[in-house]
């Protein structure tokens, strides 16, 4: 059997953030009940497609799953357990939001097995929760992520975002002490992107924005690496550190090149040497569904080149990087030589570094990782 991963979209959500790019509903939970029955019908119509797979991974994002009753989240992982050949360790992660966090939630997620969750904290100061457009303080998000704690999910990740506006080199740093002292399993740091479809890159465009200076953006980045590593929060992934055992396997996945199917409005899937995404329209997506029709758009054969590529971007994300002798040989010659003609140029610029044959990016290739990706790609 070959491995699966699957993700499923629950696009509603309180308030969109400020730095929100992805495709949500913000404020109204506009046809829930259509929506959920659309989105079990999709996943059942894929039981015979998807019958010689193993779901290593359930992911459920959003949006903010956390947002809506938990029943609706508990249907539609039985839906997926009932209709495909579940693996003995799936990994089931789900997207929180600490405003949203209730015991019976909770309760009711364990009860299908859920066994990580994900809580999008992104800082432990208020000013800078209320500039990024978060409905909590940090003692509001204390209090529940305490049911978290107290319960038998012992996979916990924080997310938190550097690079924004107003925020400090100290700061960062009390921000990240102050989430290590939560003893979370799992923490993820990300450098503030600004979408054009965000609030924020609305504000950039009026001239009501400023991005972070760069250089002070990588020493945040750098001390998140040094004061995570301090406390035994092990790189594994660009942007993300875990304790012994904790890395996320859904992600690390398909980072590794594993296939993953998307399920719901606006979610991703590459299964079988092809790429696609459901379309952007929660309306739309369930009109499609209801009348037997595929919400798959944007359809496309990855070609030998695109799958060398994206094994070479991806693998490149984590801290063990590629390796040489299993691309070398799944590749042809023609294929891999851009790969294998410039290893040597990024070797003398201090850029990757090479250990038991295995590719990866050095502190100094982390900063310039678009860079890297271009040299080693075939365009």
């Amino acid at each position: 059997m070959k491995d699966l991963n699957i993700y499923f979209h629950i696009p509603y959500c309180k308030a969109k953030c400020r730095f929100c790019s992805f495709y949500v509903i913000p404020g109204r939970k506009s046809r829930l009940e259509e929506y959920f029955k659309a989105l079990q019908k999709e996943i059942v119509d894929h039981k015979h497609t998807l019958q010689n797979y193993n779901i290593r991974t359930i992911y459920v994002g959003g949006g903010t799953p956390s947002l809506v009753d938990s029943p609706y989240v508990v249907e539609v992982i039985n839906t997926i357990k009932s209709n495909f050949n579940i693996d003995s360790f799936c990994e089931i992660s789900i997207e929180t939001n600490p405003e949203t966090i209730t015991l019976e939630k909770i309760e009711d997620y364990l009860s299908v097995g859920v066994n990580r969750i994900s809580i999008g904290l992104q800082s432990t100061d208020d000013q800078i929760l209320k500039f990024m457009g978060r409905l909590y303080t940090f003692d509001e998000f204390k209090e529940r992520y305490e049911i978290v704690k107290n319960s038998a999910i012992s996979n916990i990740n924080l997310d938190l975002i550097f690079g924004i506006p107003g925020l400090t080199l100290e700061l960062w740093q009390q921000t990240l002490e102050k989430t290590i002292e939560l003893e979370p399993k799992h923490i993820s740091t990300y450098s503030l992107e600004i979408d054009p479809d965000s609030i924020f890159g609305y504000l950039e465009k009026r001239g009501r924005f400023k991005r972070m200076d760069d250089n002070l953006d990588r020493k945040m980045y750098k001390l998140s690496k040094k004061v995570l590593n301090n406390s035994e929060f092990f790189q594994y992934e660009i942007s993300n550190f875990a304790a012994n055992g904790y890395e996320c396997k859904h992600n690390l996945n398909i980072w590794k090149g594993q296939d993953y199917i998307g399920f719901g409005a606006s979610s991703h899937s590459r299964i079988n040497n092809m790429r696609y995404n459901n379309i952007n329209s929660l309306e739309k997506y369930i009109d499609l569904i209801n009348t037997g029709q595929s919400p798959k758009e944007n359809i496309s054969e990855l070609s030998t080149n695109d799958l060398l590529n994206e094994r070479i971007i991806l693998n490149l994300r984590t801290n063990r990087g590629i390796n040489l002798d299993q691309i070398n040989s799944e590749f042809d010659s023609e294929i891999t030589s851009n790969l294998n003609s410039n290893i040597d140029g990024l070797l003398q610029q201090k850029l990757i570094k090479i250990e038991k044959n295995y590719l990866s990016l050095t502190s100094k290739g982390q900063d310039l990782e678009n860079y890297v990706n271009l040299q080693l790609v075939n365009i």
